[in-house]
């Protein structure tokens, strides 16, 4: 069951000149609502507004095994999950005489879904030795997958009081209601084949075709193989000798995988959404096509090649796993705008380009055991290059999308600070940012556009639309981790990490809570950054723009200036453990008996001064992760 947060936003948000309550023990009344502002005191909403999300559900397996032949074994199993959901929303009628605002008048929604899921799956797995030497395992099945789900919908205004939240108690007249329905289907066939001669080199390979419901009749299937070989080194007799390497395993694959998840439900058929129109000086209900729909959709393919060793040496206490790969996805899946005119709300999805990753990851790790004490040591990097390699010809850059450059790119403006000198404002006389004053965000002037409306890769003297350009890195340039485990007799402390670096964060946000909607608004509660804002008098070299209720400086405009460094290294848990003697624990007639202690979420190294680096909630009104502490005792009897 959960509920709703938006009263611990309003709360944070709500200014600290308004008053909770009067003296009276009233609610608090809004008395100059340009320092207050004047929505409704979130205490009061919190108490007489409600929303609740239940949820039911059942879930269930069933499998069968059953030898046929030597080797052969025949495999049918089945899954289902049902669920429900309840949800029921009620919205109080503001009392009048506090100057709050709000509607006088109560709602009422409620929303009940249904889910149904299922899967079945049969195989048949075949296994045999040829000659002692010769190992070969086979696999053929058939899997299918289908979800349903129905949703049904009622609201209501005007129920009595705010006491009464049932939809017959409210006006007849303002009834809405709704029914929708919605299913996909998902089917595979597949074989996989293994064989090894003497464990010393090995072979798979797999091939399946997959069907989904959310692709045209024509493109439903597509086929997807994959294989890899590895050879055992240590196996060889040459390295009978050298016995410092105690495993060495060198590998390679390459495999191709679909994807349409991305898409929706019915991405390649029509749809129609009512539209009222006139006739003969009449309102008639009517239907029209919406959004543009491409049937000509097929899956998204990637093909992955990977190449690595597996060693083990000083008696395996050090081992480094290495893999160097490249991906390269063709046919993405992707919208692709078009024009205002055609009069359509929704764009196509078409099936264009090629996208690669190039990347290598690394595992290193010591263990050893030496008297009481025992040490296990395990690092990991991993580092990926994401490059778009062919748009076909298309530009898509406010989209994020450009040849050579990471996908999904911050696209926006270059930026140097804040504007200190007026003589830096002779750049904006002309362009889009004519109204920007000493103390707003610095925008450069990088390119412009010739008399075909073409970028001419110069700068020409304004600043307009045709200096955006891709900023940042939304992709970090690499990520790591550790696990340090050291044990002494009963105690063992252990270390986990993780960081990620060179990573760009977008701090400027969409929507009401955002920083600039806070610095250019009504009267509320503030980020504390926005302490450091530009002040001719007060702070003449202040590092957040000026403040400015109309905006005119336009500094919500999306700029490097409000990308900040993401980098963080973590401590994500710290575990100290200790095992009492047996001698001690045996005296009083128990078992194995243990403390612990834990936190998690200790500590994060970072300069990034929002309240976390590592998630897109708002400044101002996300909730931090938790910091846990854990204390237990564990024993047995």
């Amino acid at each position: 069951q959960t509920g709703n947060s938006d009263w611990y936003n309003r709360a944070l948000l709500k200014s600290p000149l308004s008053r909770a309550h009067e003296d009276d023990g009233d609610w608090g009344v809004i008395r100059v609502s340009e320092l207050e502002h004047f929505f409704a005191n979130p205490i009061w909403s919190a108490k007489n507004n409600m929303e609740e999300n239940q949820g039911k559900g059942l879930q269930g397996n069933i499998y069968a095994t059953a030898t046929v032949l030597k080797g052969l074994d025949i495999t049918a199993r089945g899954s289902v999950d049902y669920s429900t959901r309840f949800r029921s929303e009620f919205k109080a009628g503001v009392p009048s005489g506090y100057g709050w605002e709000g509607s006088t008048v109560n709602y009422v929604n409620k929303d009940y879904r249904h889910t149904m899921h299922w899967t079945a799956d049969f195989l048949a797995n075949y296994e045999t030795n040829i000659g002692g030497d010769h190992n070969i395992k086979a696999m053929l099945g058939y899997s299918s997958e289908e979800s349903s789900s129905e949703t049904l919908m009622g609201s209501v205004t005007g129920t009595p009081n705010n006491e009464i939240r049932y939809l017959d108690a409210g006006d007849p007249s303002s009834m809405i209601n709704g029914n929708g329905y919605s299913d996909w289907a998902f089917t595979s066939l597949f074989g996989r084949i293994n064989y090894n001669f003497k464990n010393k080199y090995l072979f798979a390979g797999t091939i399946r075709r997959d069907g989904t419901s959310r692709l045209s009749e024509d493109n439903r299937y597509g086929v997807f193989p994959s294989a890899s070989v590895a050879w055992r080194v240590t196996e060889e007799s040459f390295m009978d000798n050298l016995t410092i390497i105690d495993d060495l395993k060198v590998r390679a694959s390459v495999g191709t995988l679909g994807n349409v998840l991305s898409l929706p439900y019915y991405a390649t058929s029509i749809s129609l959404s009512n539209r009222d129109a006139s006739l003969d000086q009449n309102g008639v209900a009517g239907y029209t096509l919406a959004s543009a729909v491409n049937p000509d959709l097929k899956w998204e393919s990637a093909v992955k090649k990977n190449l690595g060793f597996d060693l083990a040496t000083l008696n395996s206490r050090l081992y480094v796993n290495a893999n160097f790969f490249i991906e390269d996805t063709y046919d993405l899946l992707f919208t692709d705008p078009i024009p205002i005119s055609t009069g359509l709300s929704g764009a196509p999805r078409i099936n264009a380009g090629q996208v690669k990753n190039t990347g290598f990851e690394l595992e290193a790790g010591f263990r050893e055991k030496r008297g009481d004490w025992s040490y296990d040591f395990s690092l990991n990097f991993n580092n990926v290059k994401n490059e778009v390699v062919d748009l076909e010809g298309r530009d898509l850059r406010t989209s994020g999308l450009v040849e050579g450059m990471p996908v999904n790119s911050f696209f926006g403006y270059k930026a140097d600070g804040i504007i200190y000198d007026e003589a830096d404002l002779d750049i904006y006389k002309e362009g889009s940012f004519t109204n920007k004053a000493v103390g707003d965000v610095k925008l450069l002037d990088i390119d412009g556009y010739d008399e075909n409306g073409e970028l001419t890769g110069q700068a020409d003297g304004k600043v307009d639309a045709a200096d955006r350009t891709m900023i940042g890195d939304r992709y970090p340039k690499f990520t790591y981790g550790g696990i340090a485990t050291v044990g002494y007799k009963g105690w063992s402390l252990q270390l986990q990490l993780q960081g990620v670096h060179g990573v760009d964060i977008n701090y400027l946000g969409d929507g009401a809570y955002t920083l600039m909607t806070l610095m250019s608004s009504w009267a509320r509660n503030e980020d504390v950054r926005v302490l450091d804002r530009y002040h001719a008098d007060k702070n003449p070299m202040g590092g957040m723009p000026r403040l400015d209720k109309n905006s005119s400086g336009n500094n919500r405009a999306f700029s490097e200036f409000w990308l900040a460094d993401a980098s963080y290294l973590r401590i994500n848990n710290l575990n100290i453990n200790y095992t009492i003697p047996s001698e001690i624990t045996s005296k009083i007639g128990i078992g194995q008996t243990g403390l612990y202690f834990s936190i998690q979420n200790a500590y994060t190294f970072t300069k990034y001064d929002g309240p976390e680096v590592d998630t897109r909630a708002d400044a101002l009104t996300g909730i931090p992760q938790p910091r846990t502490y854990t204390f237990g005792i564990k024993a047995s009897f």
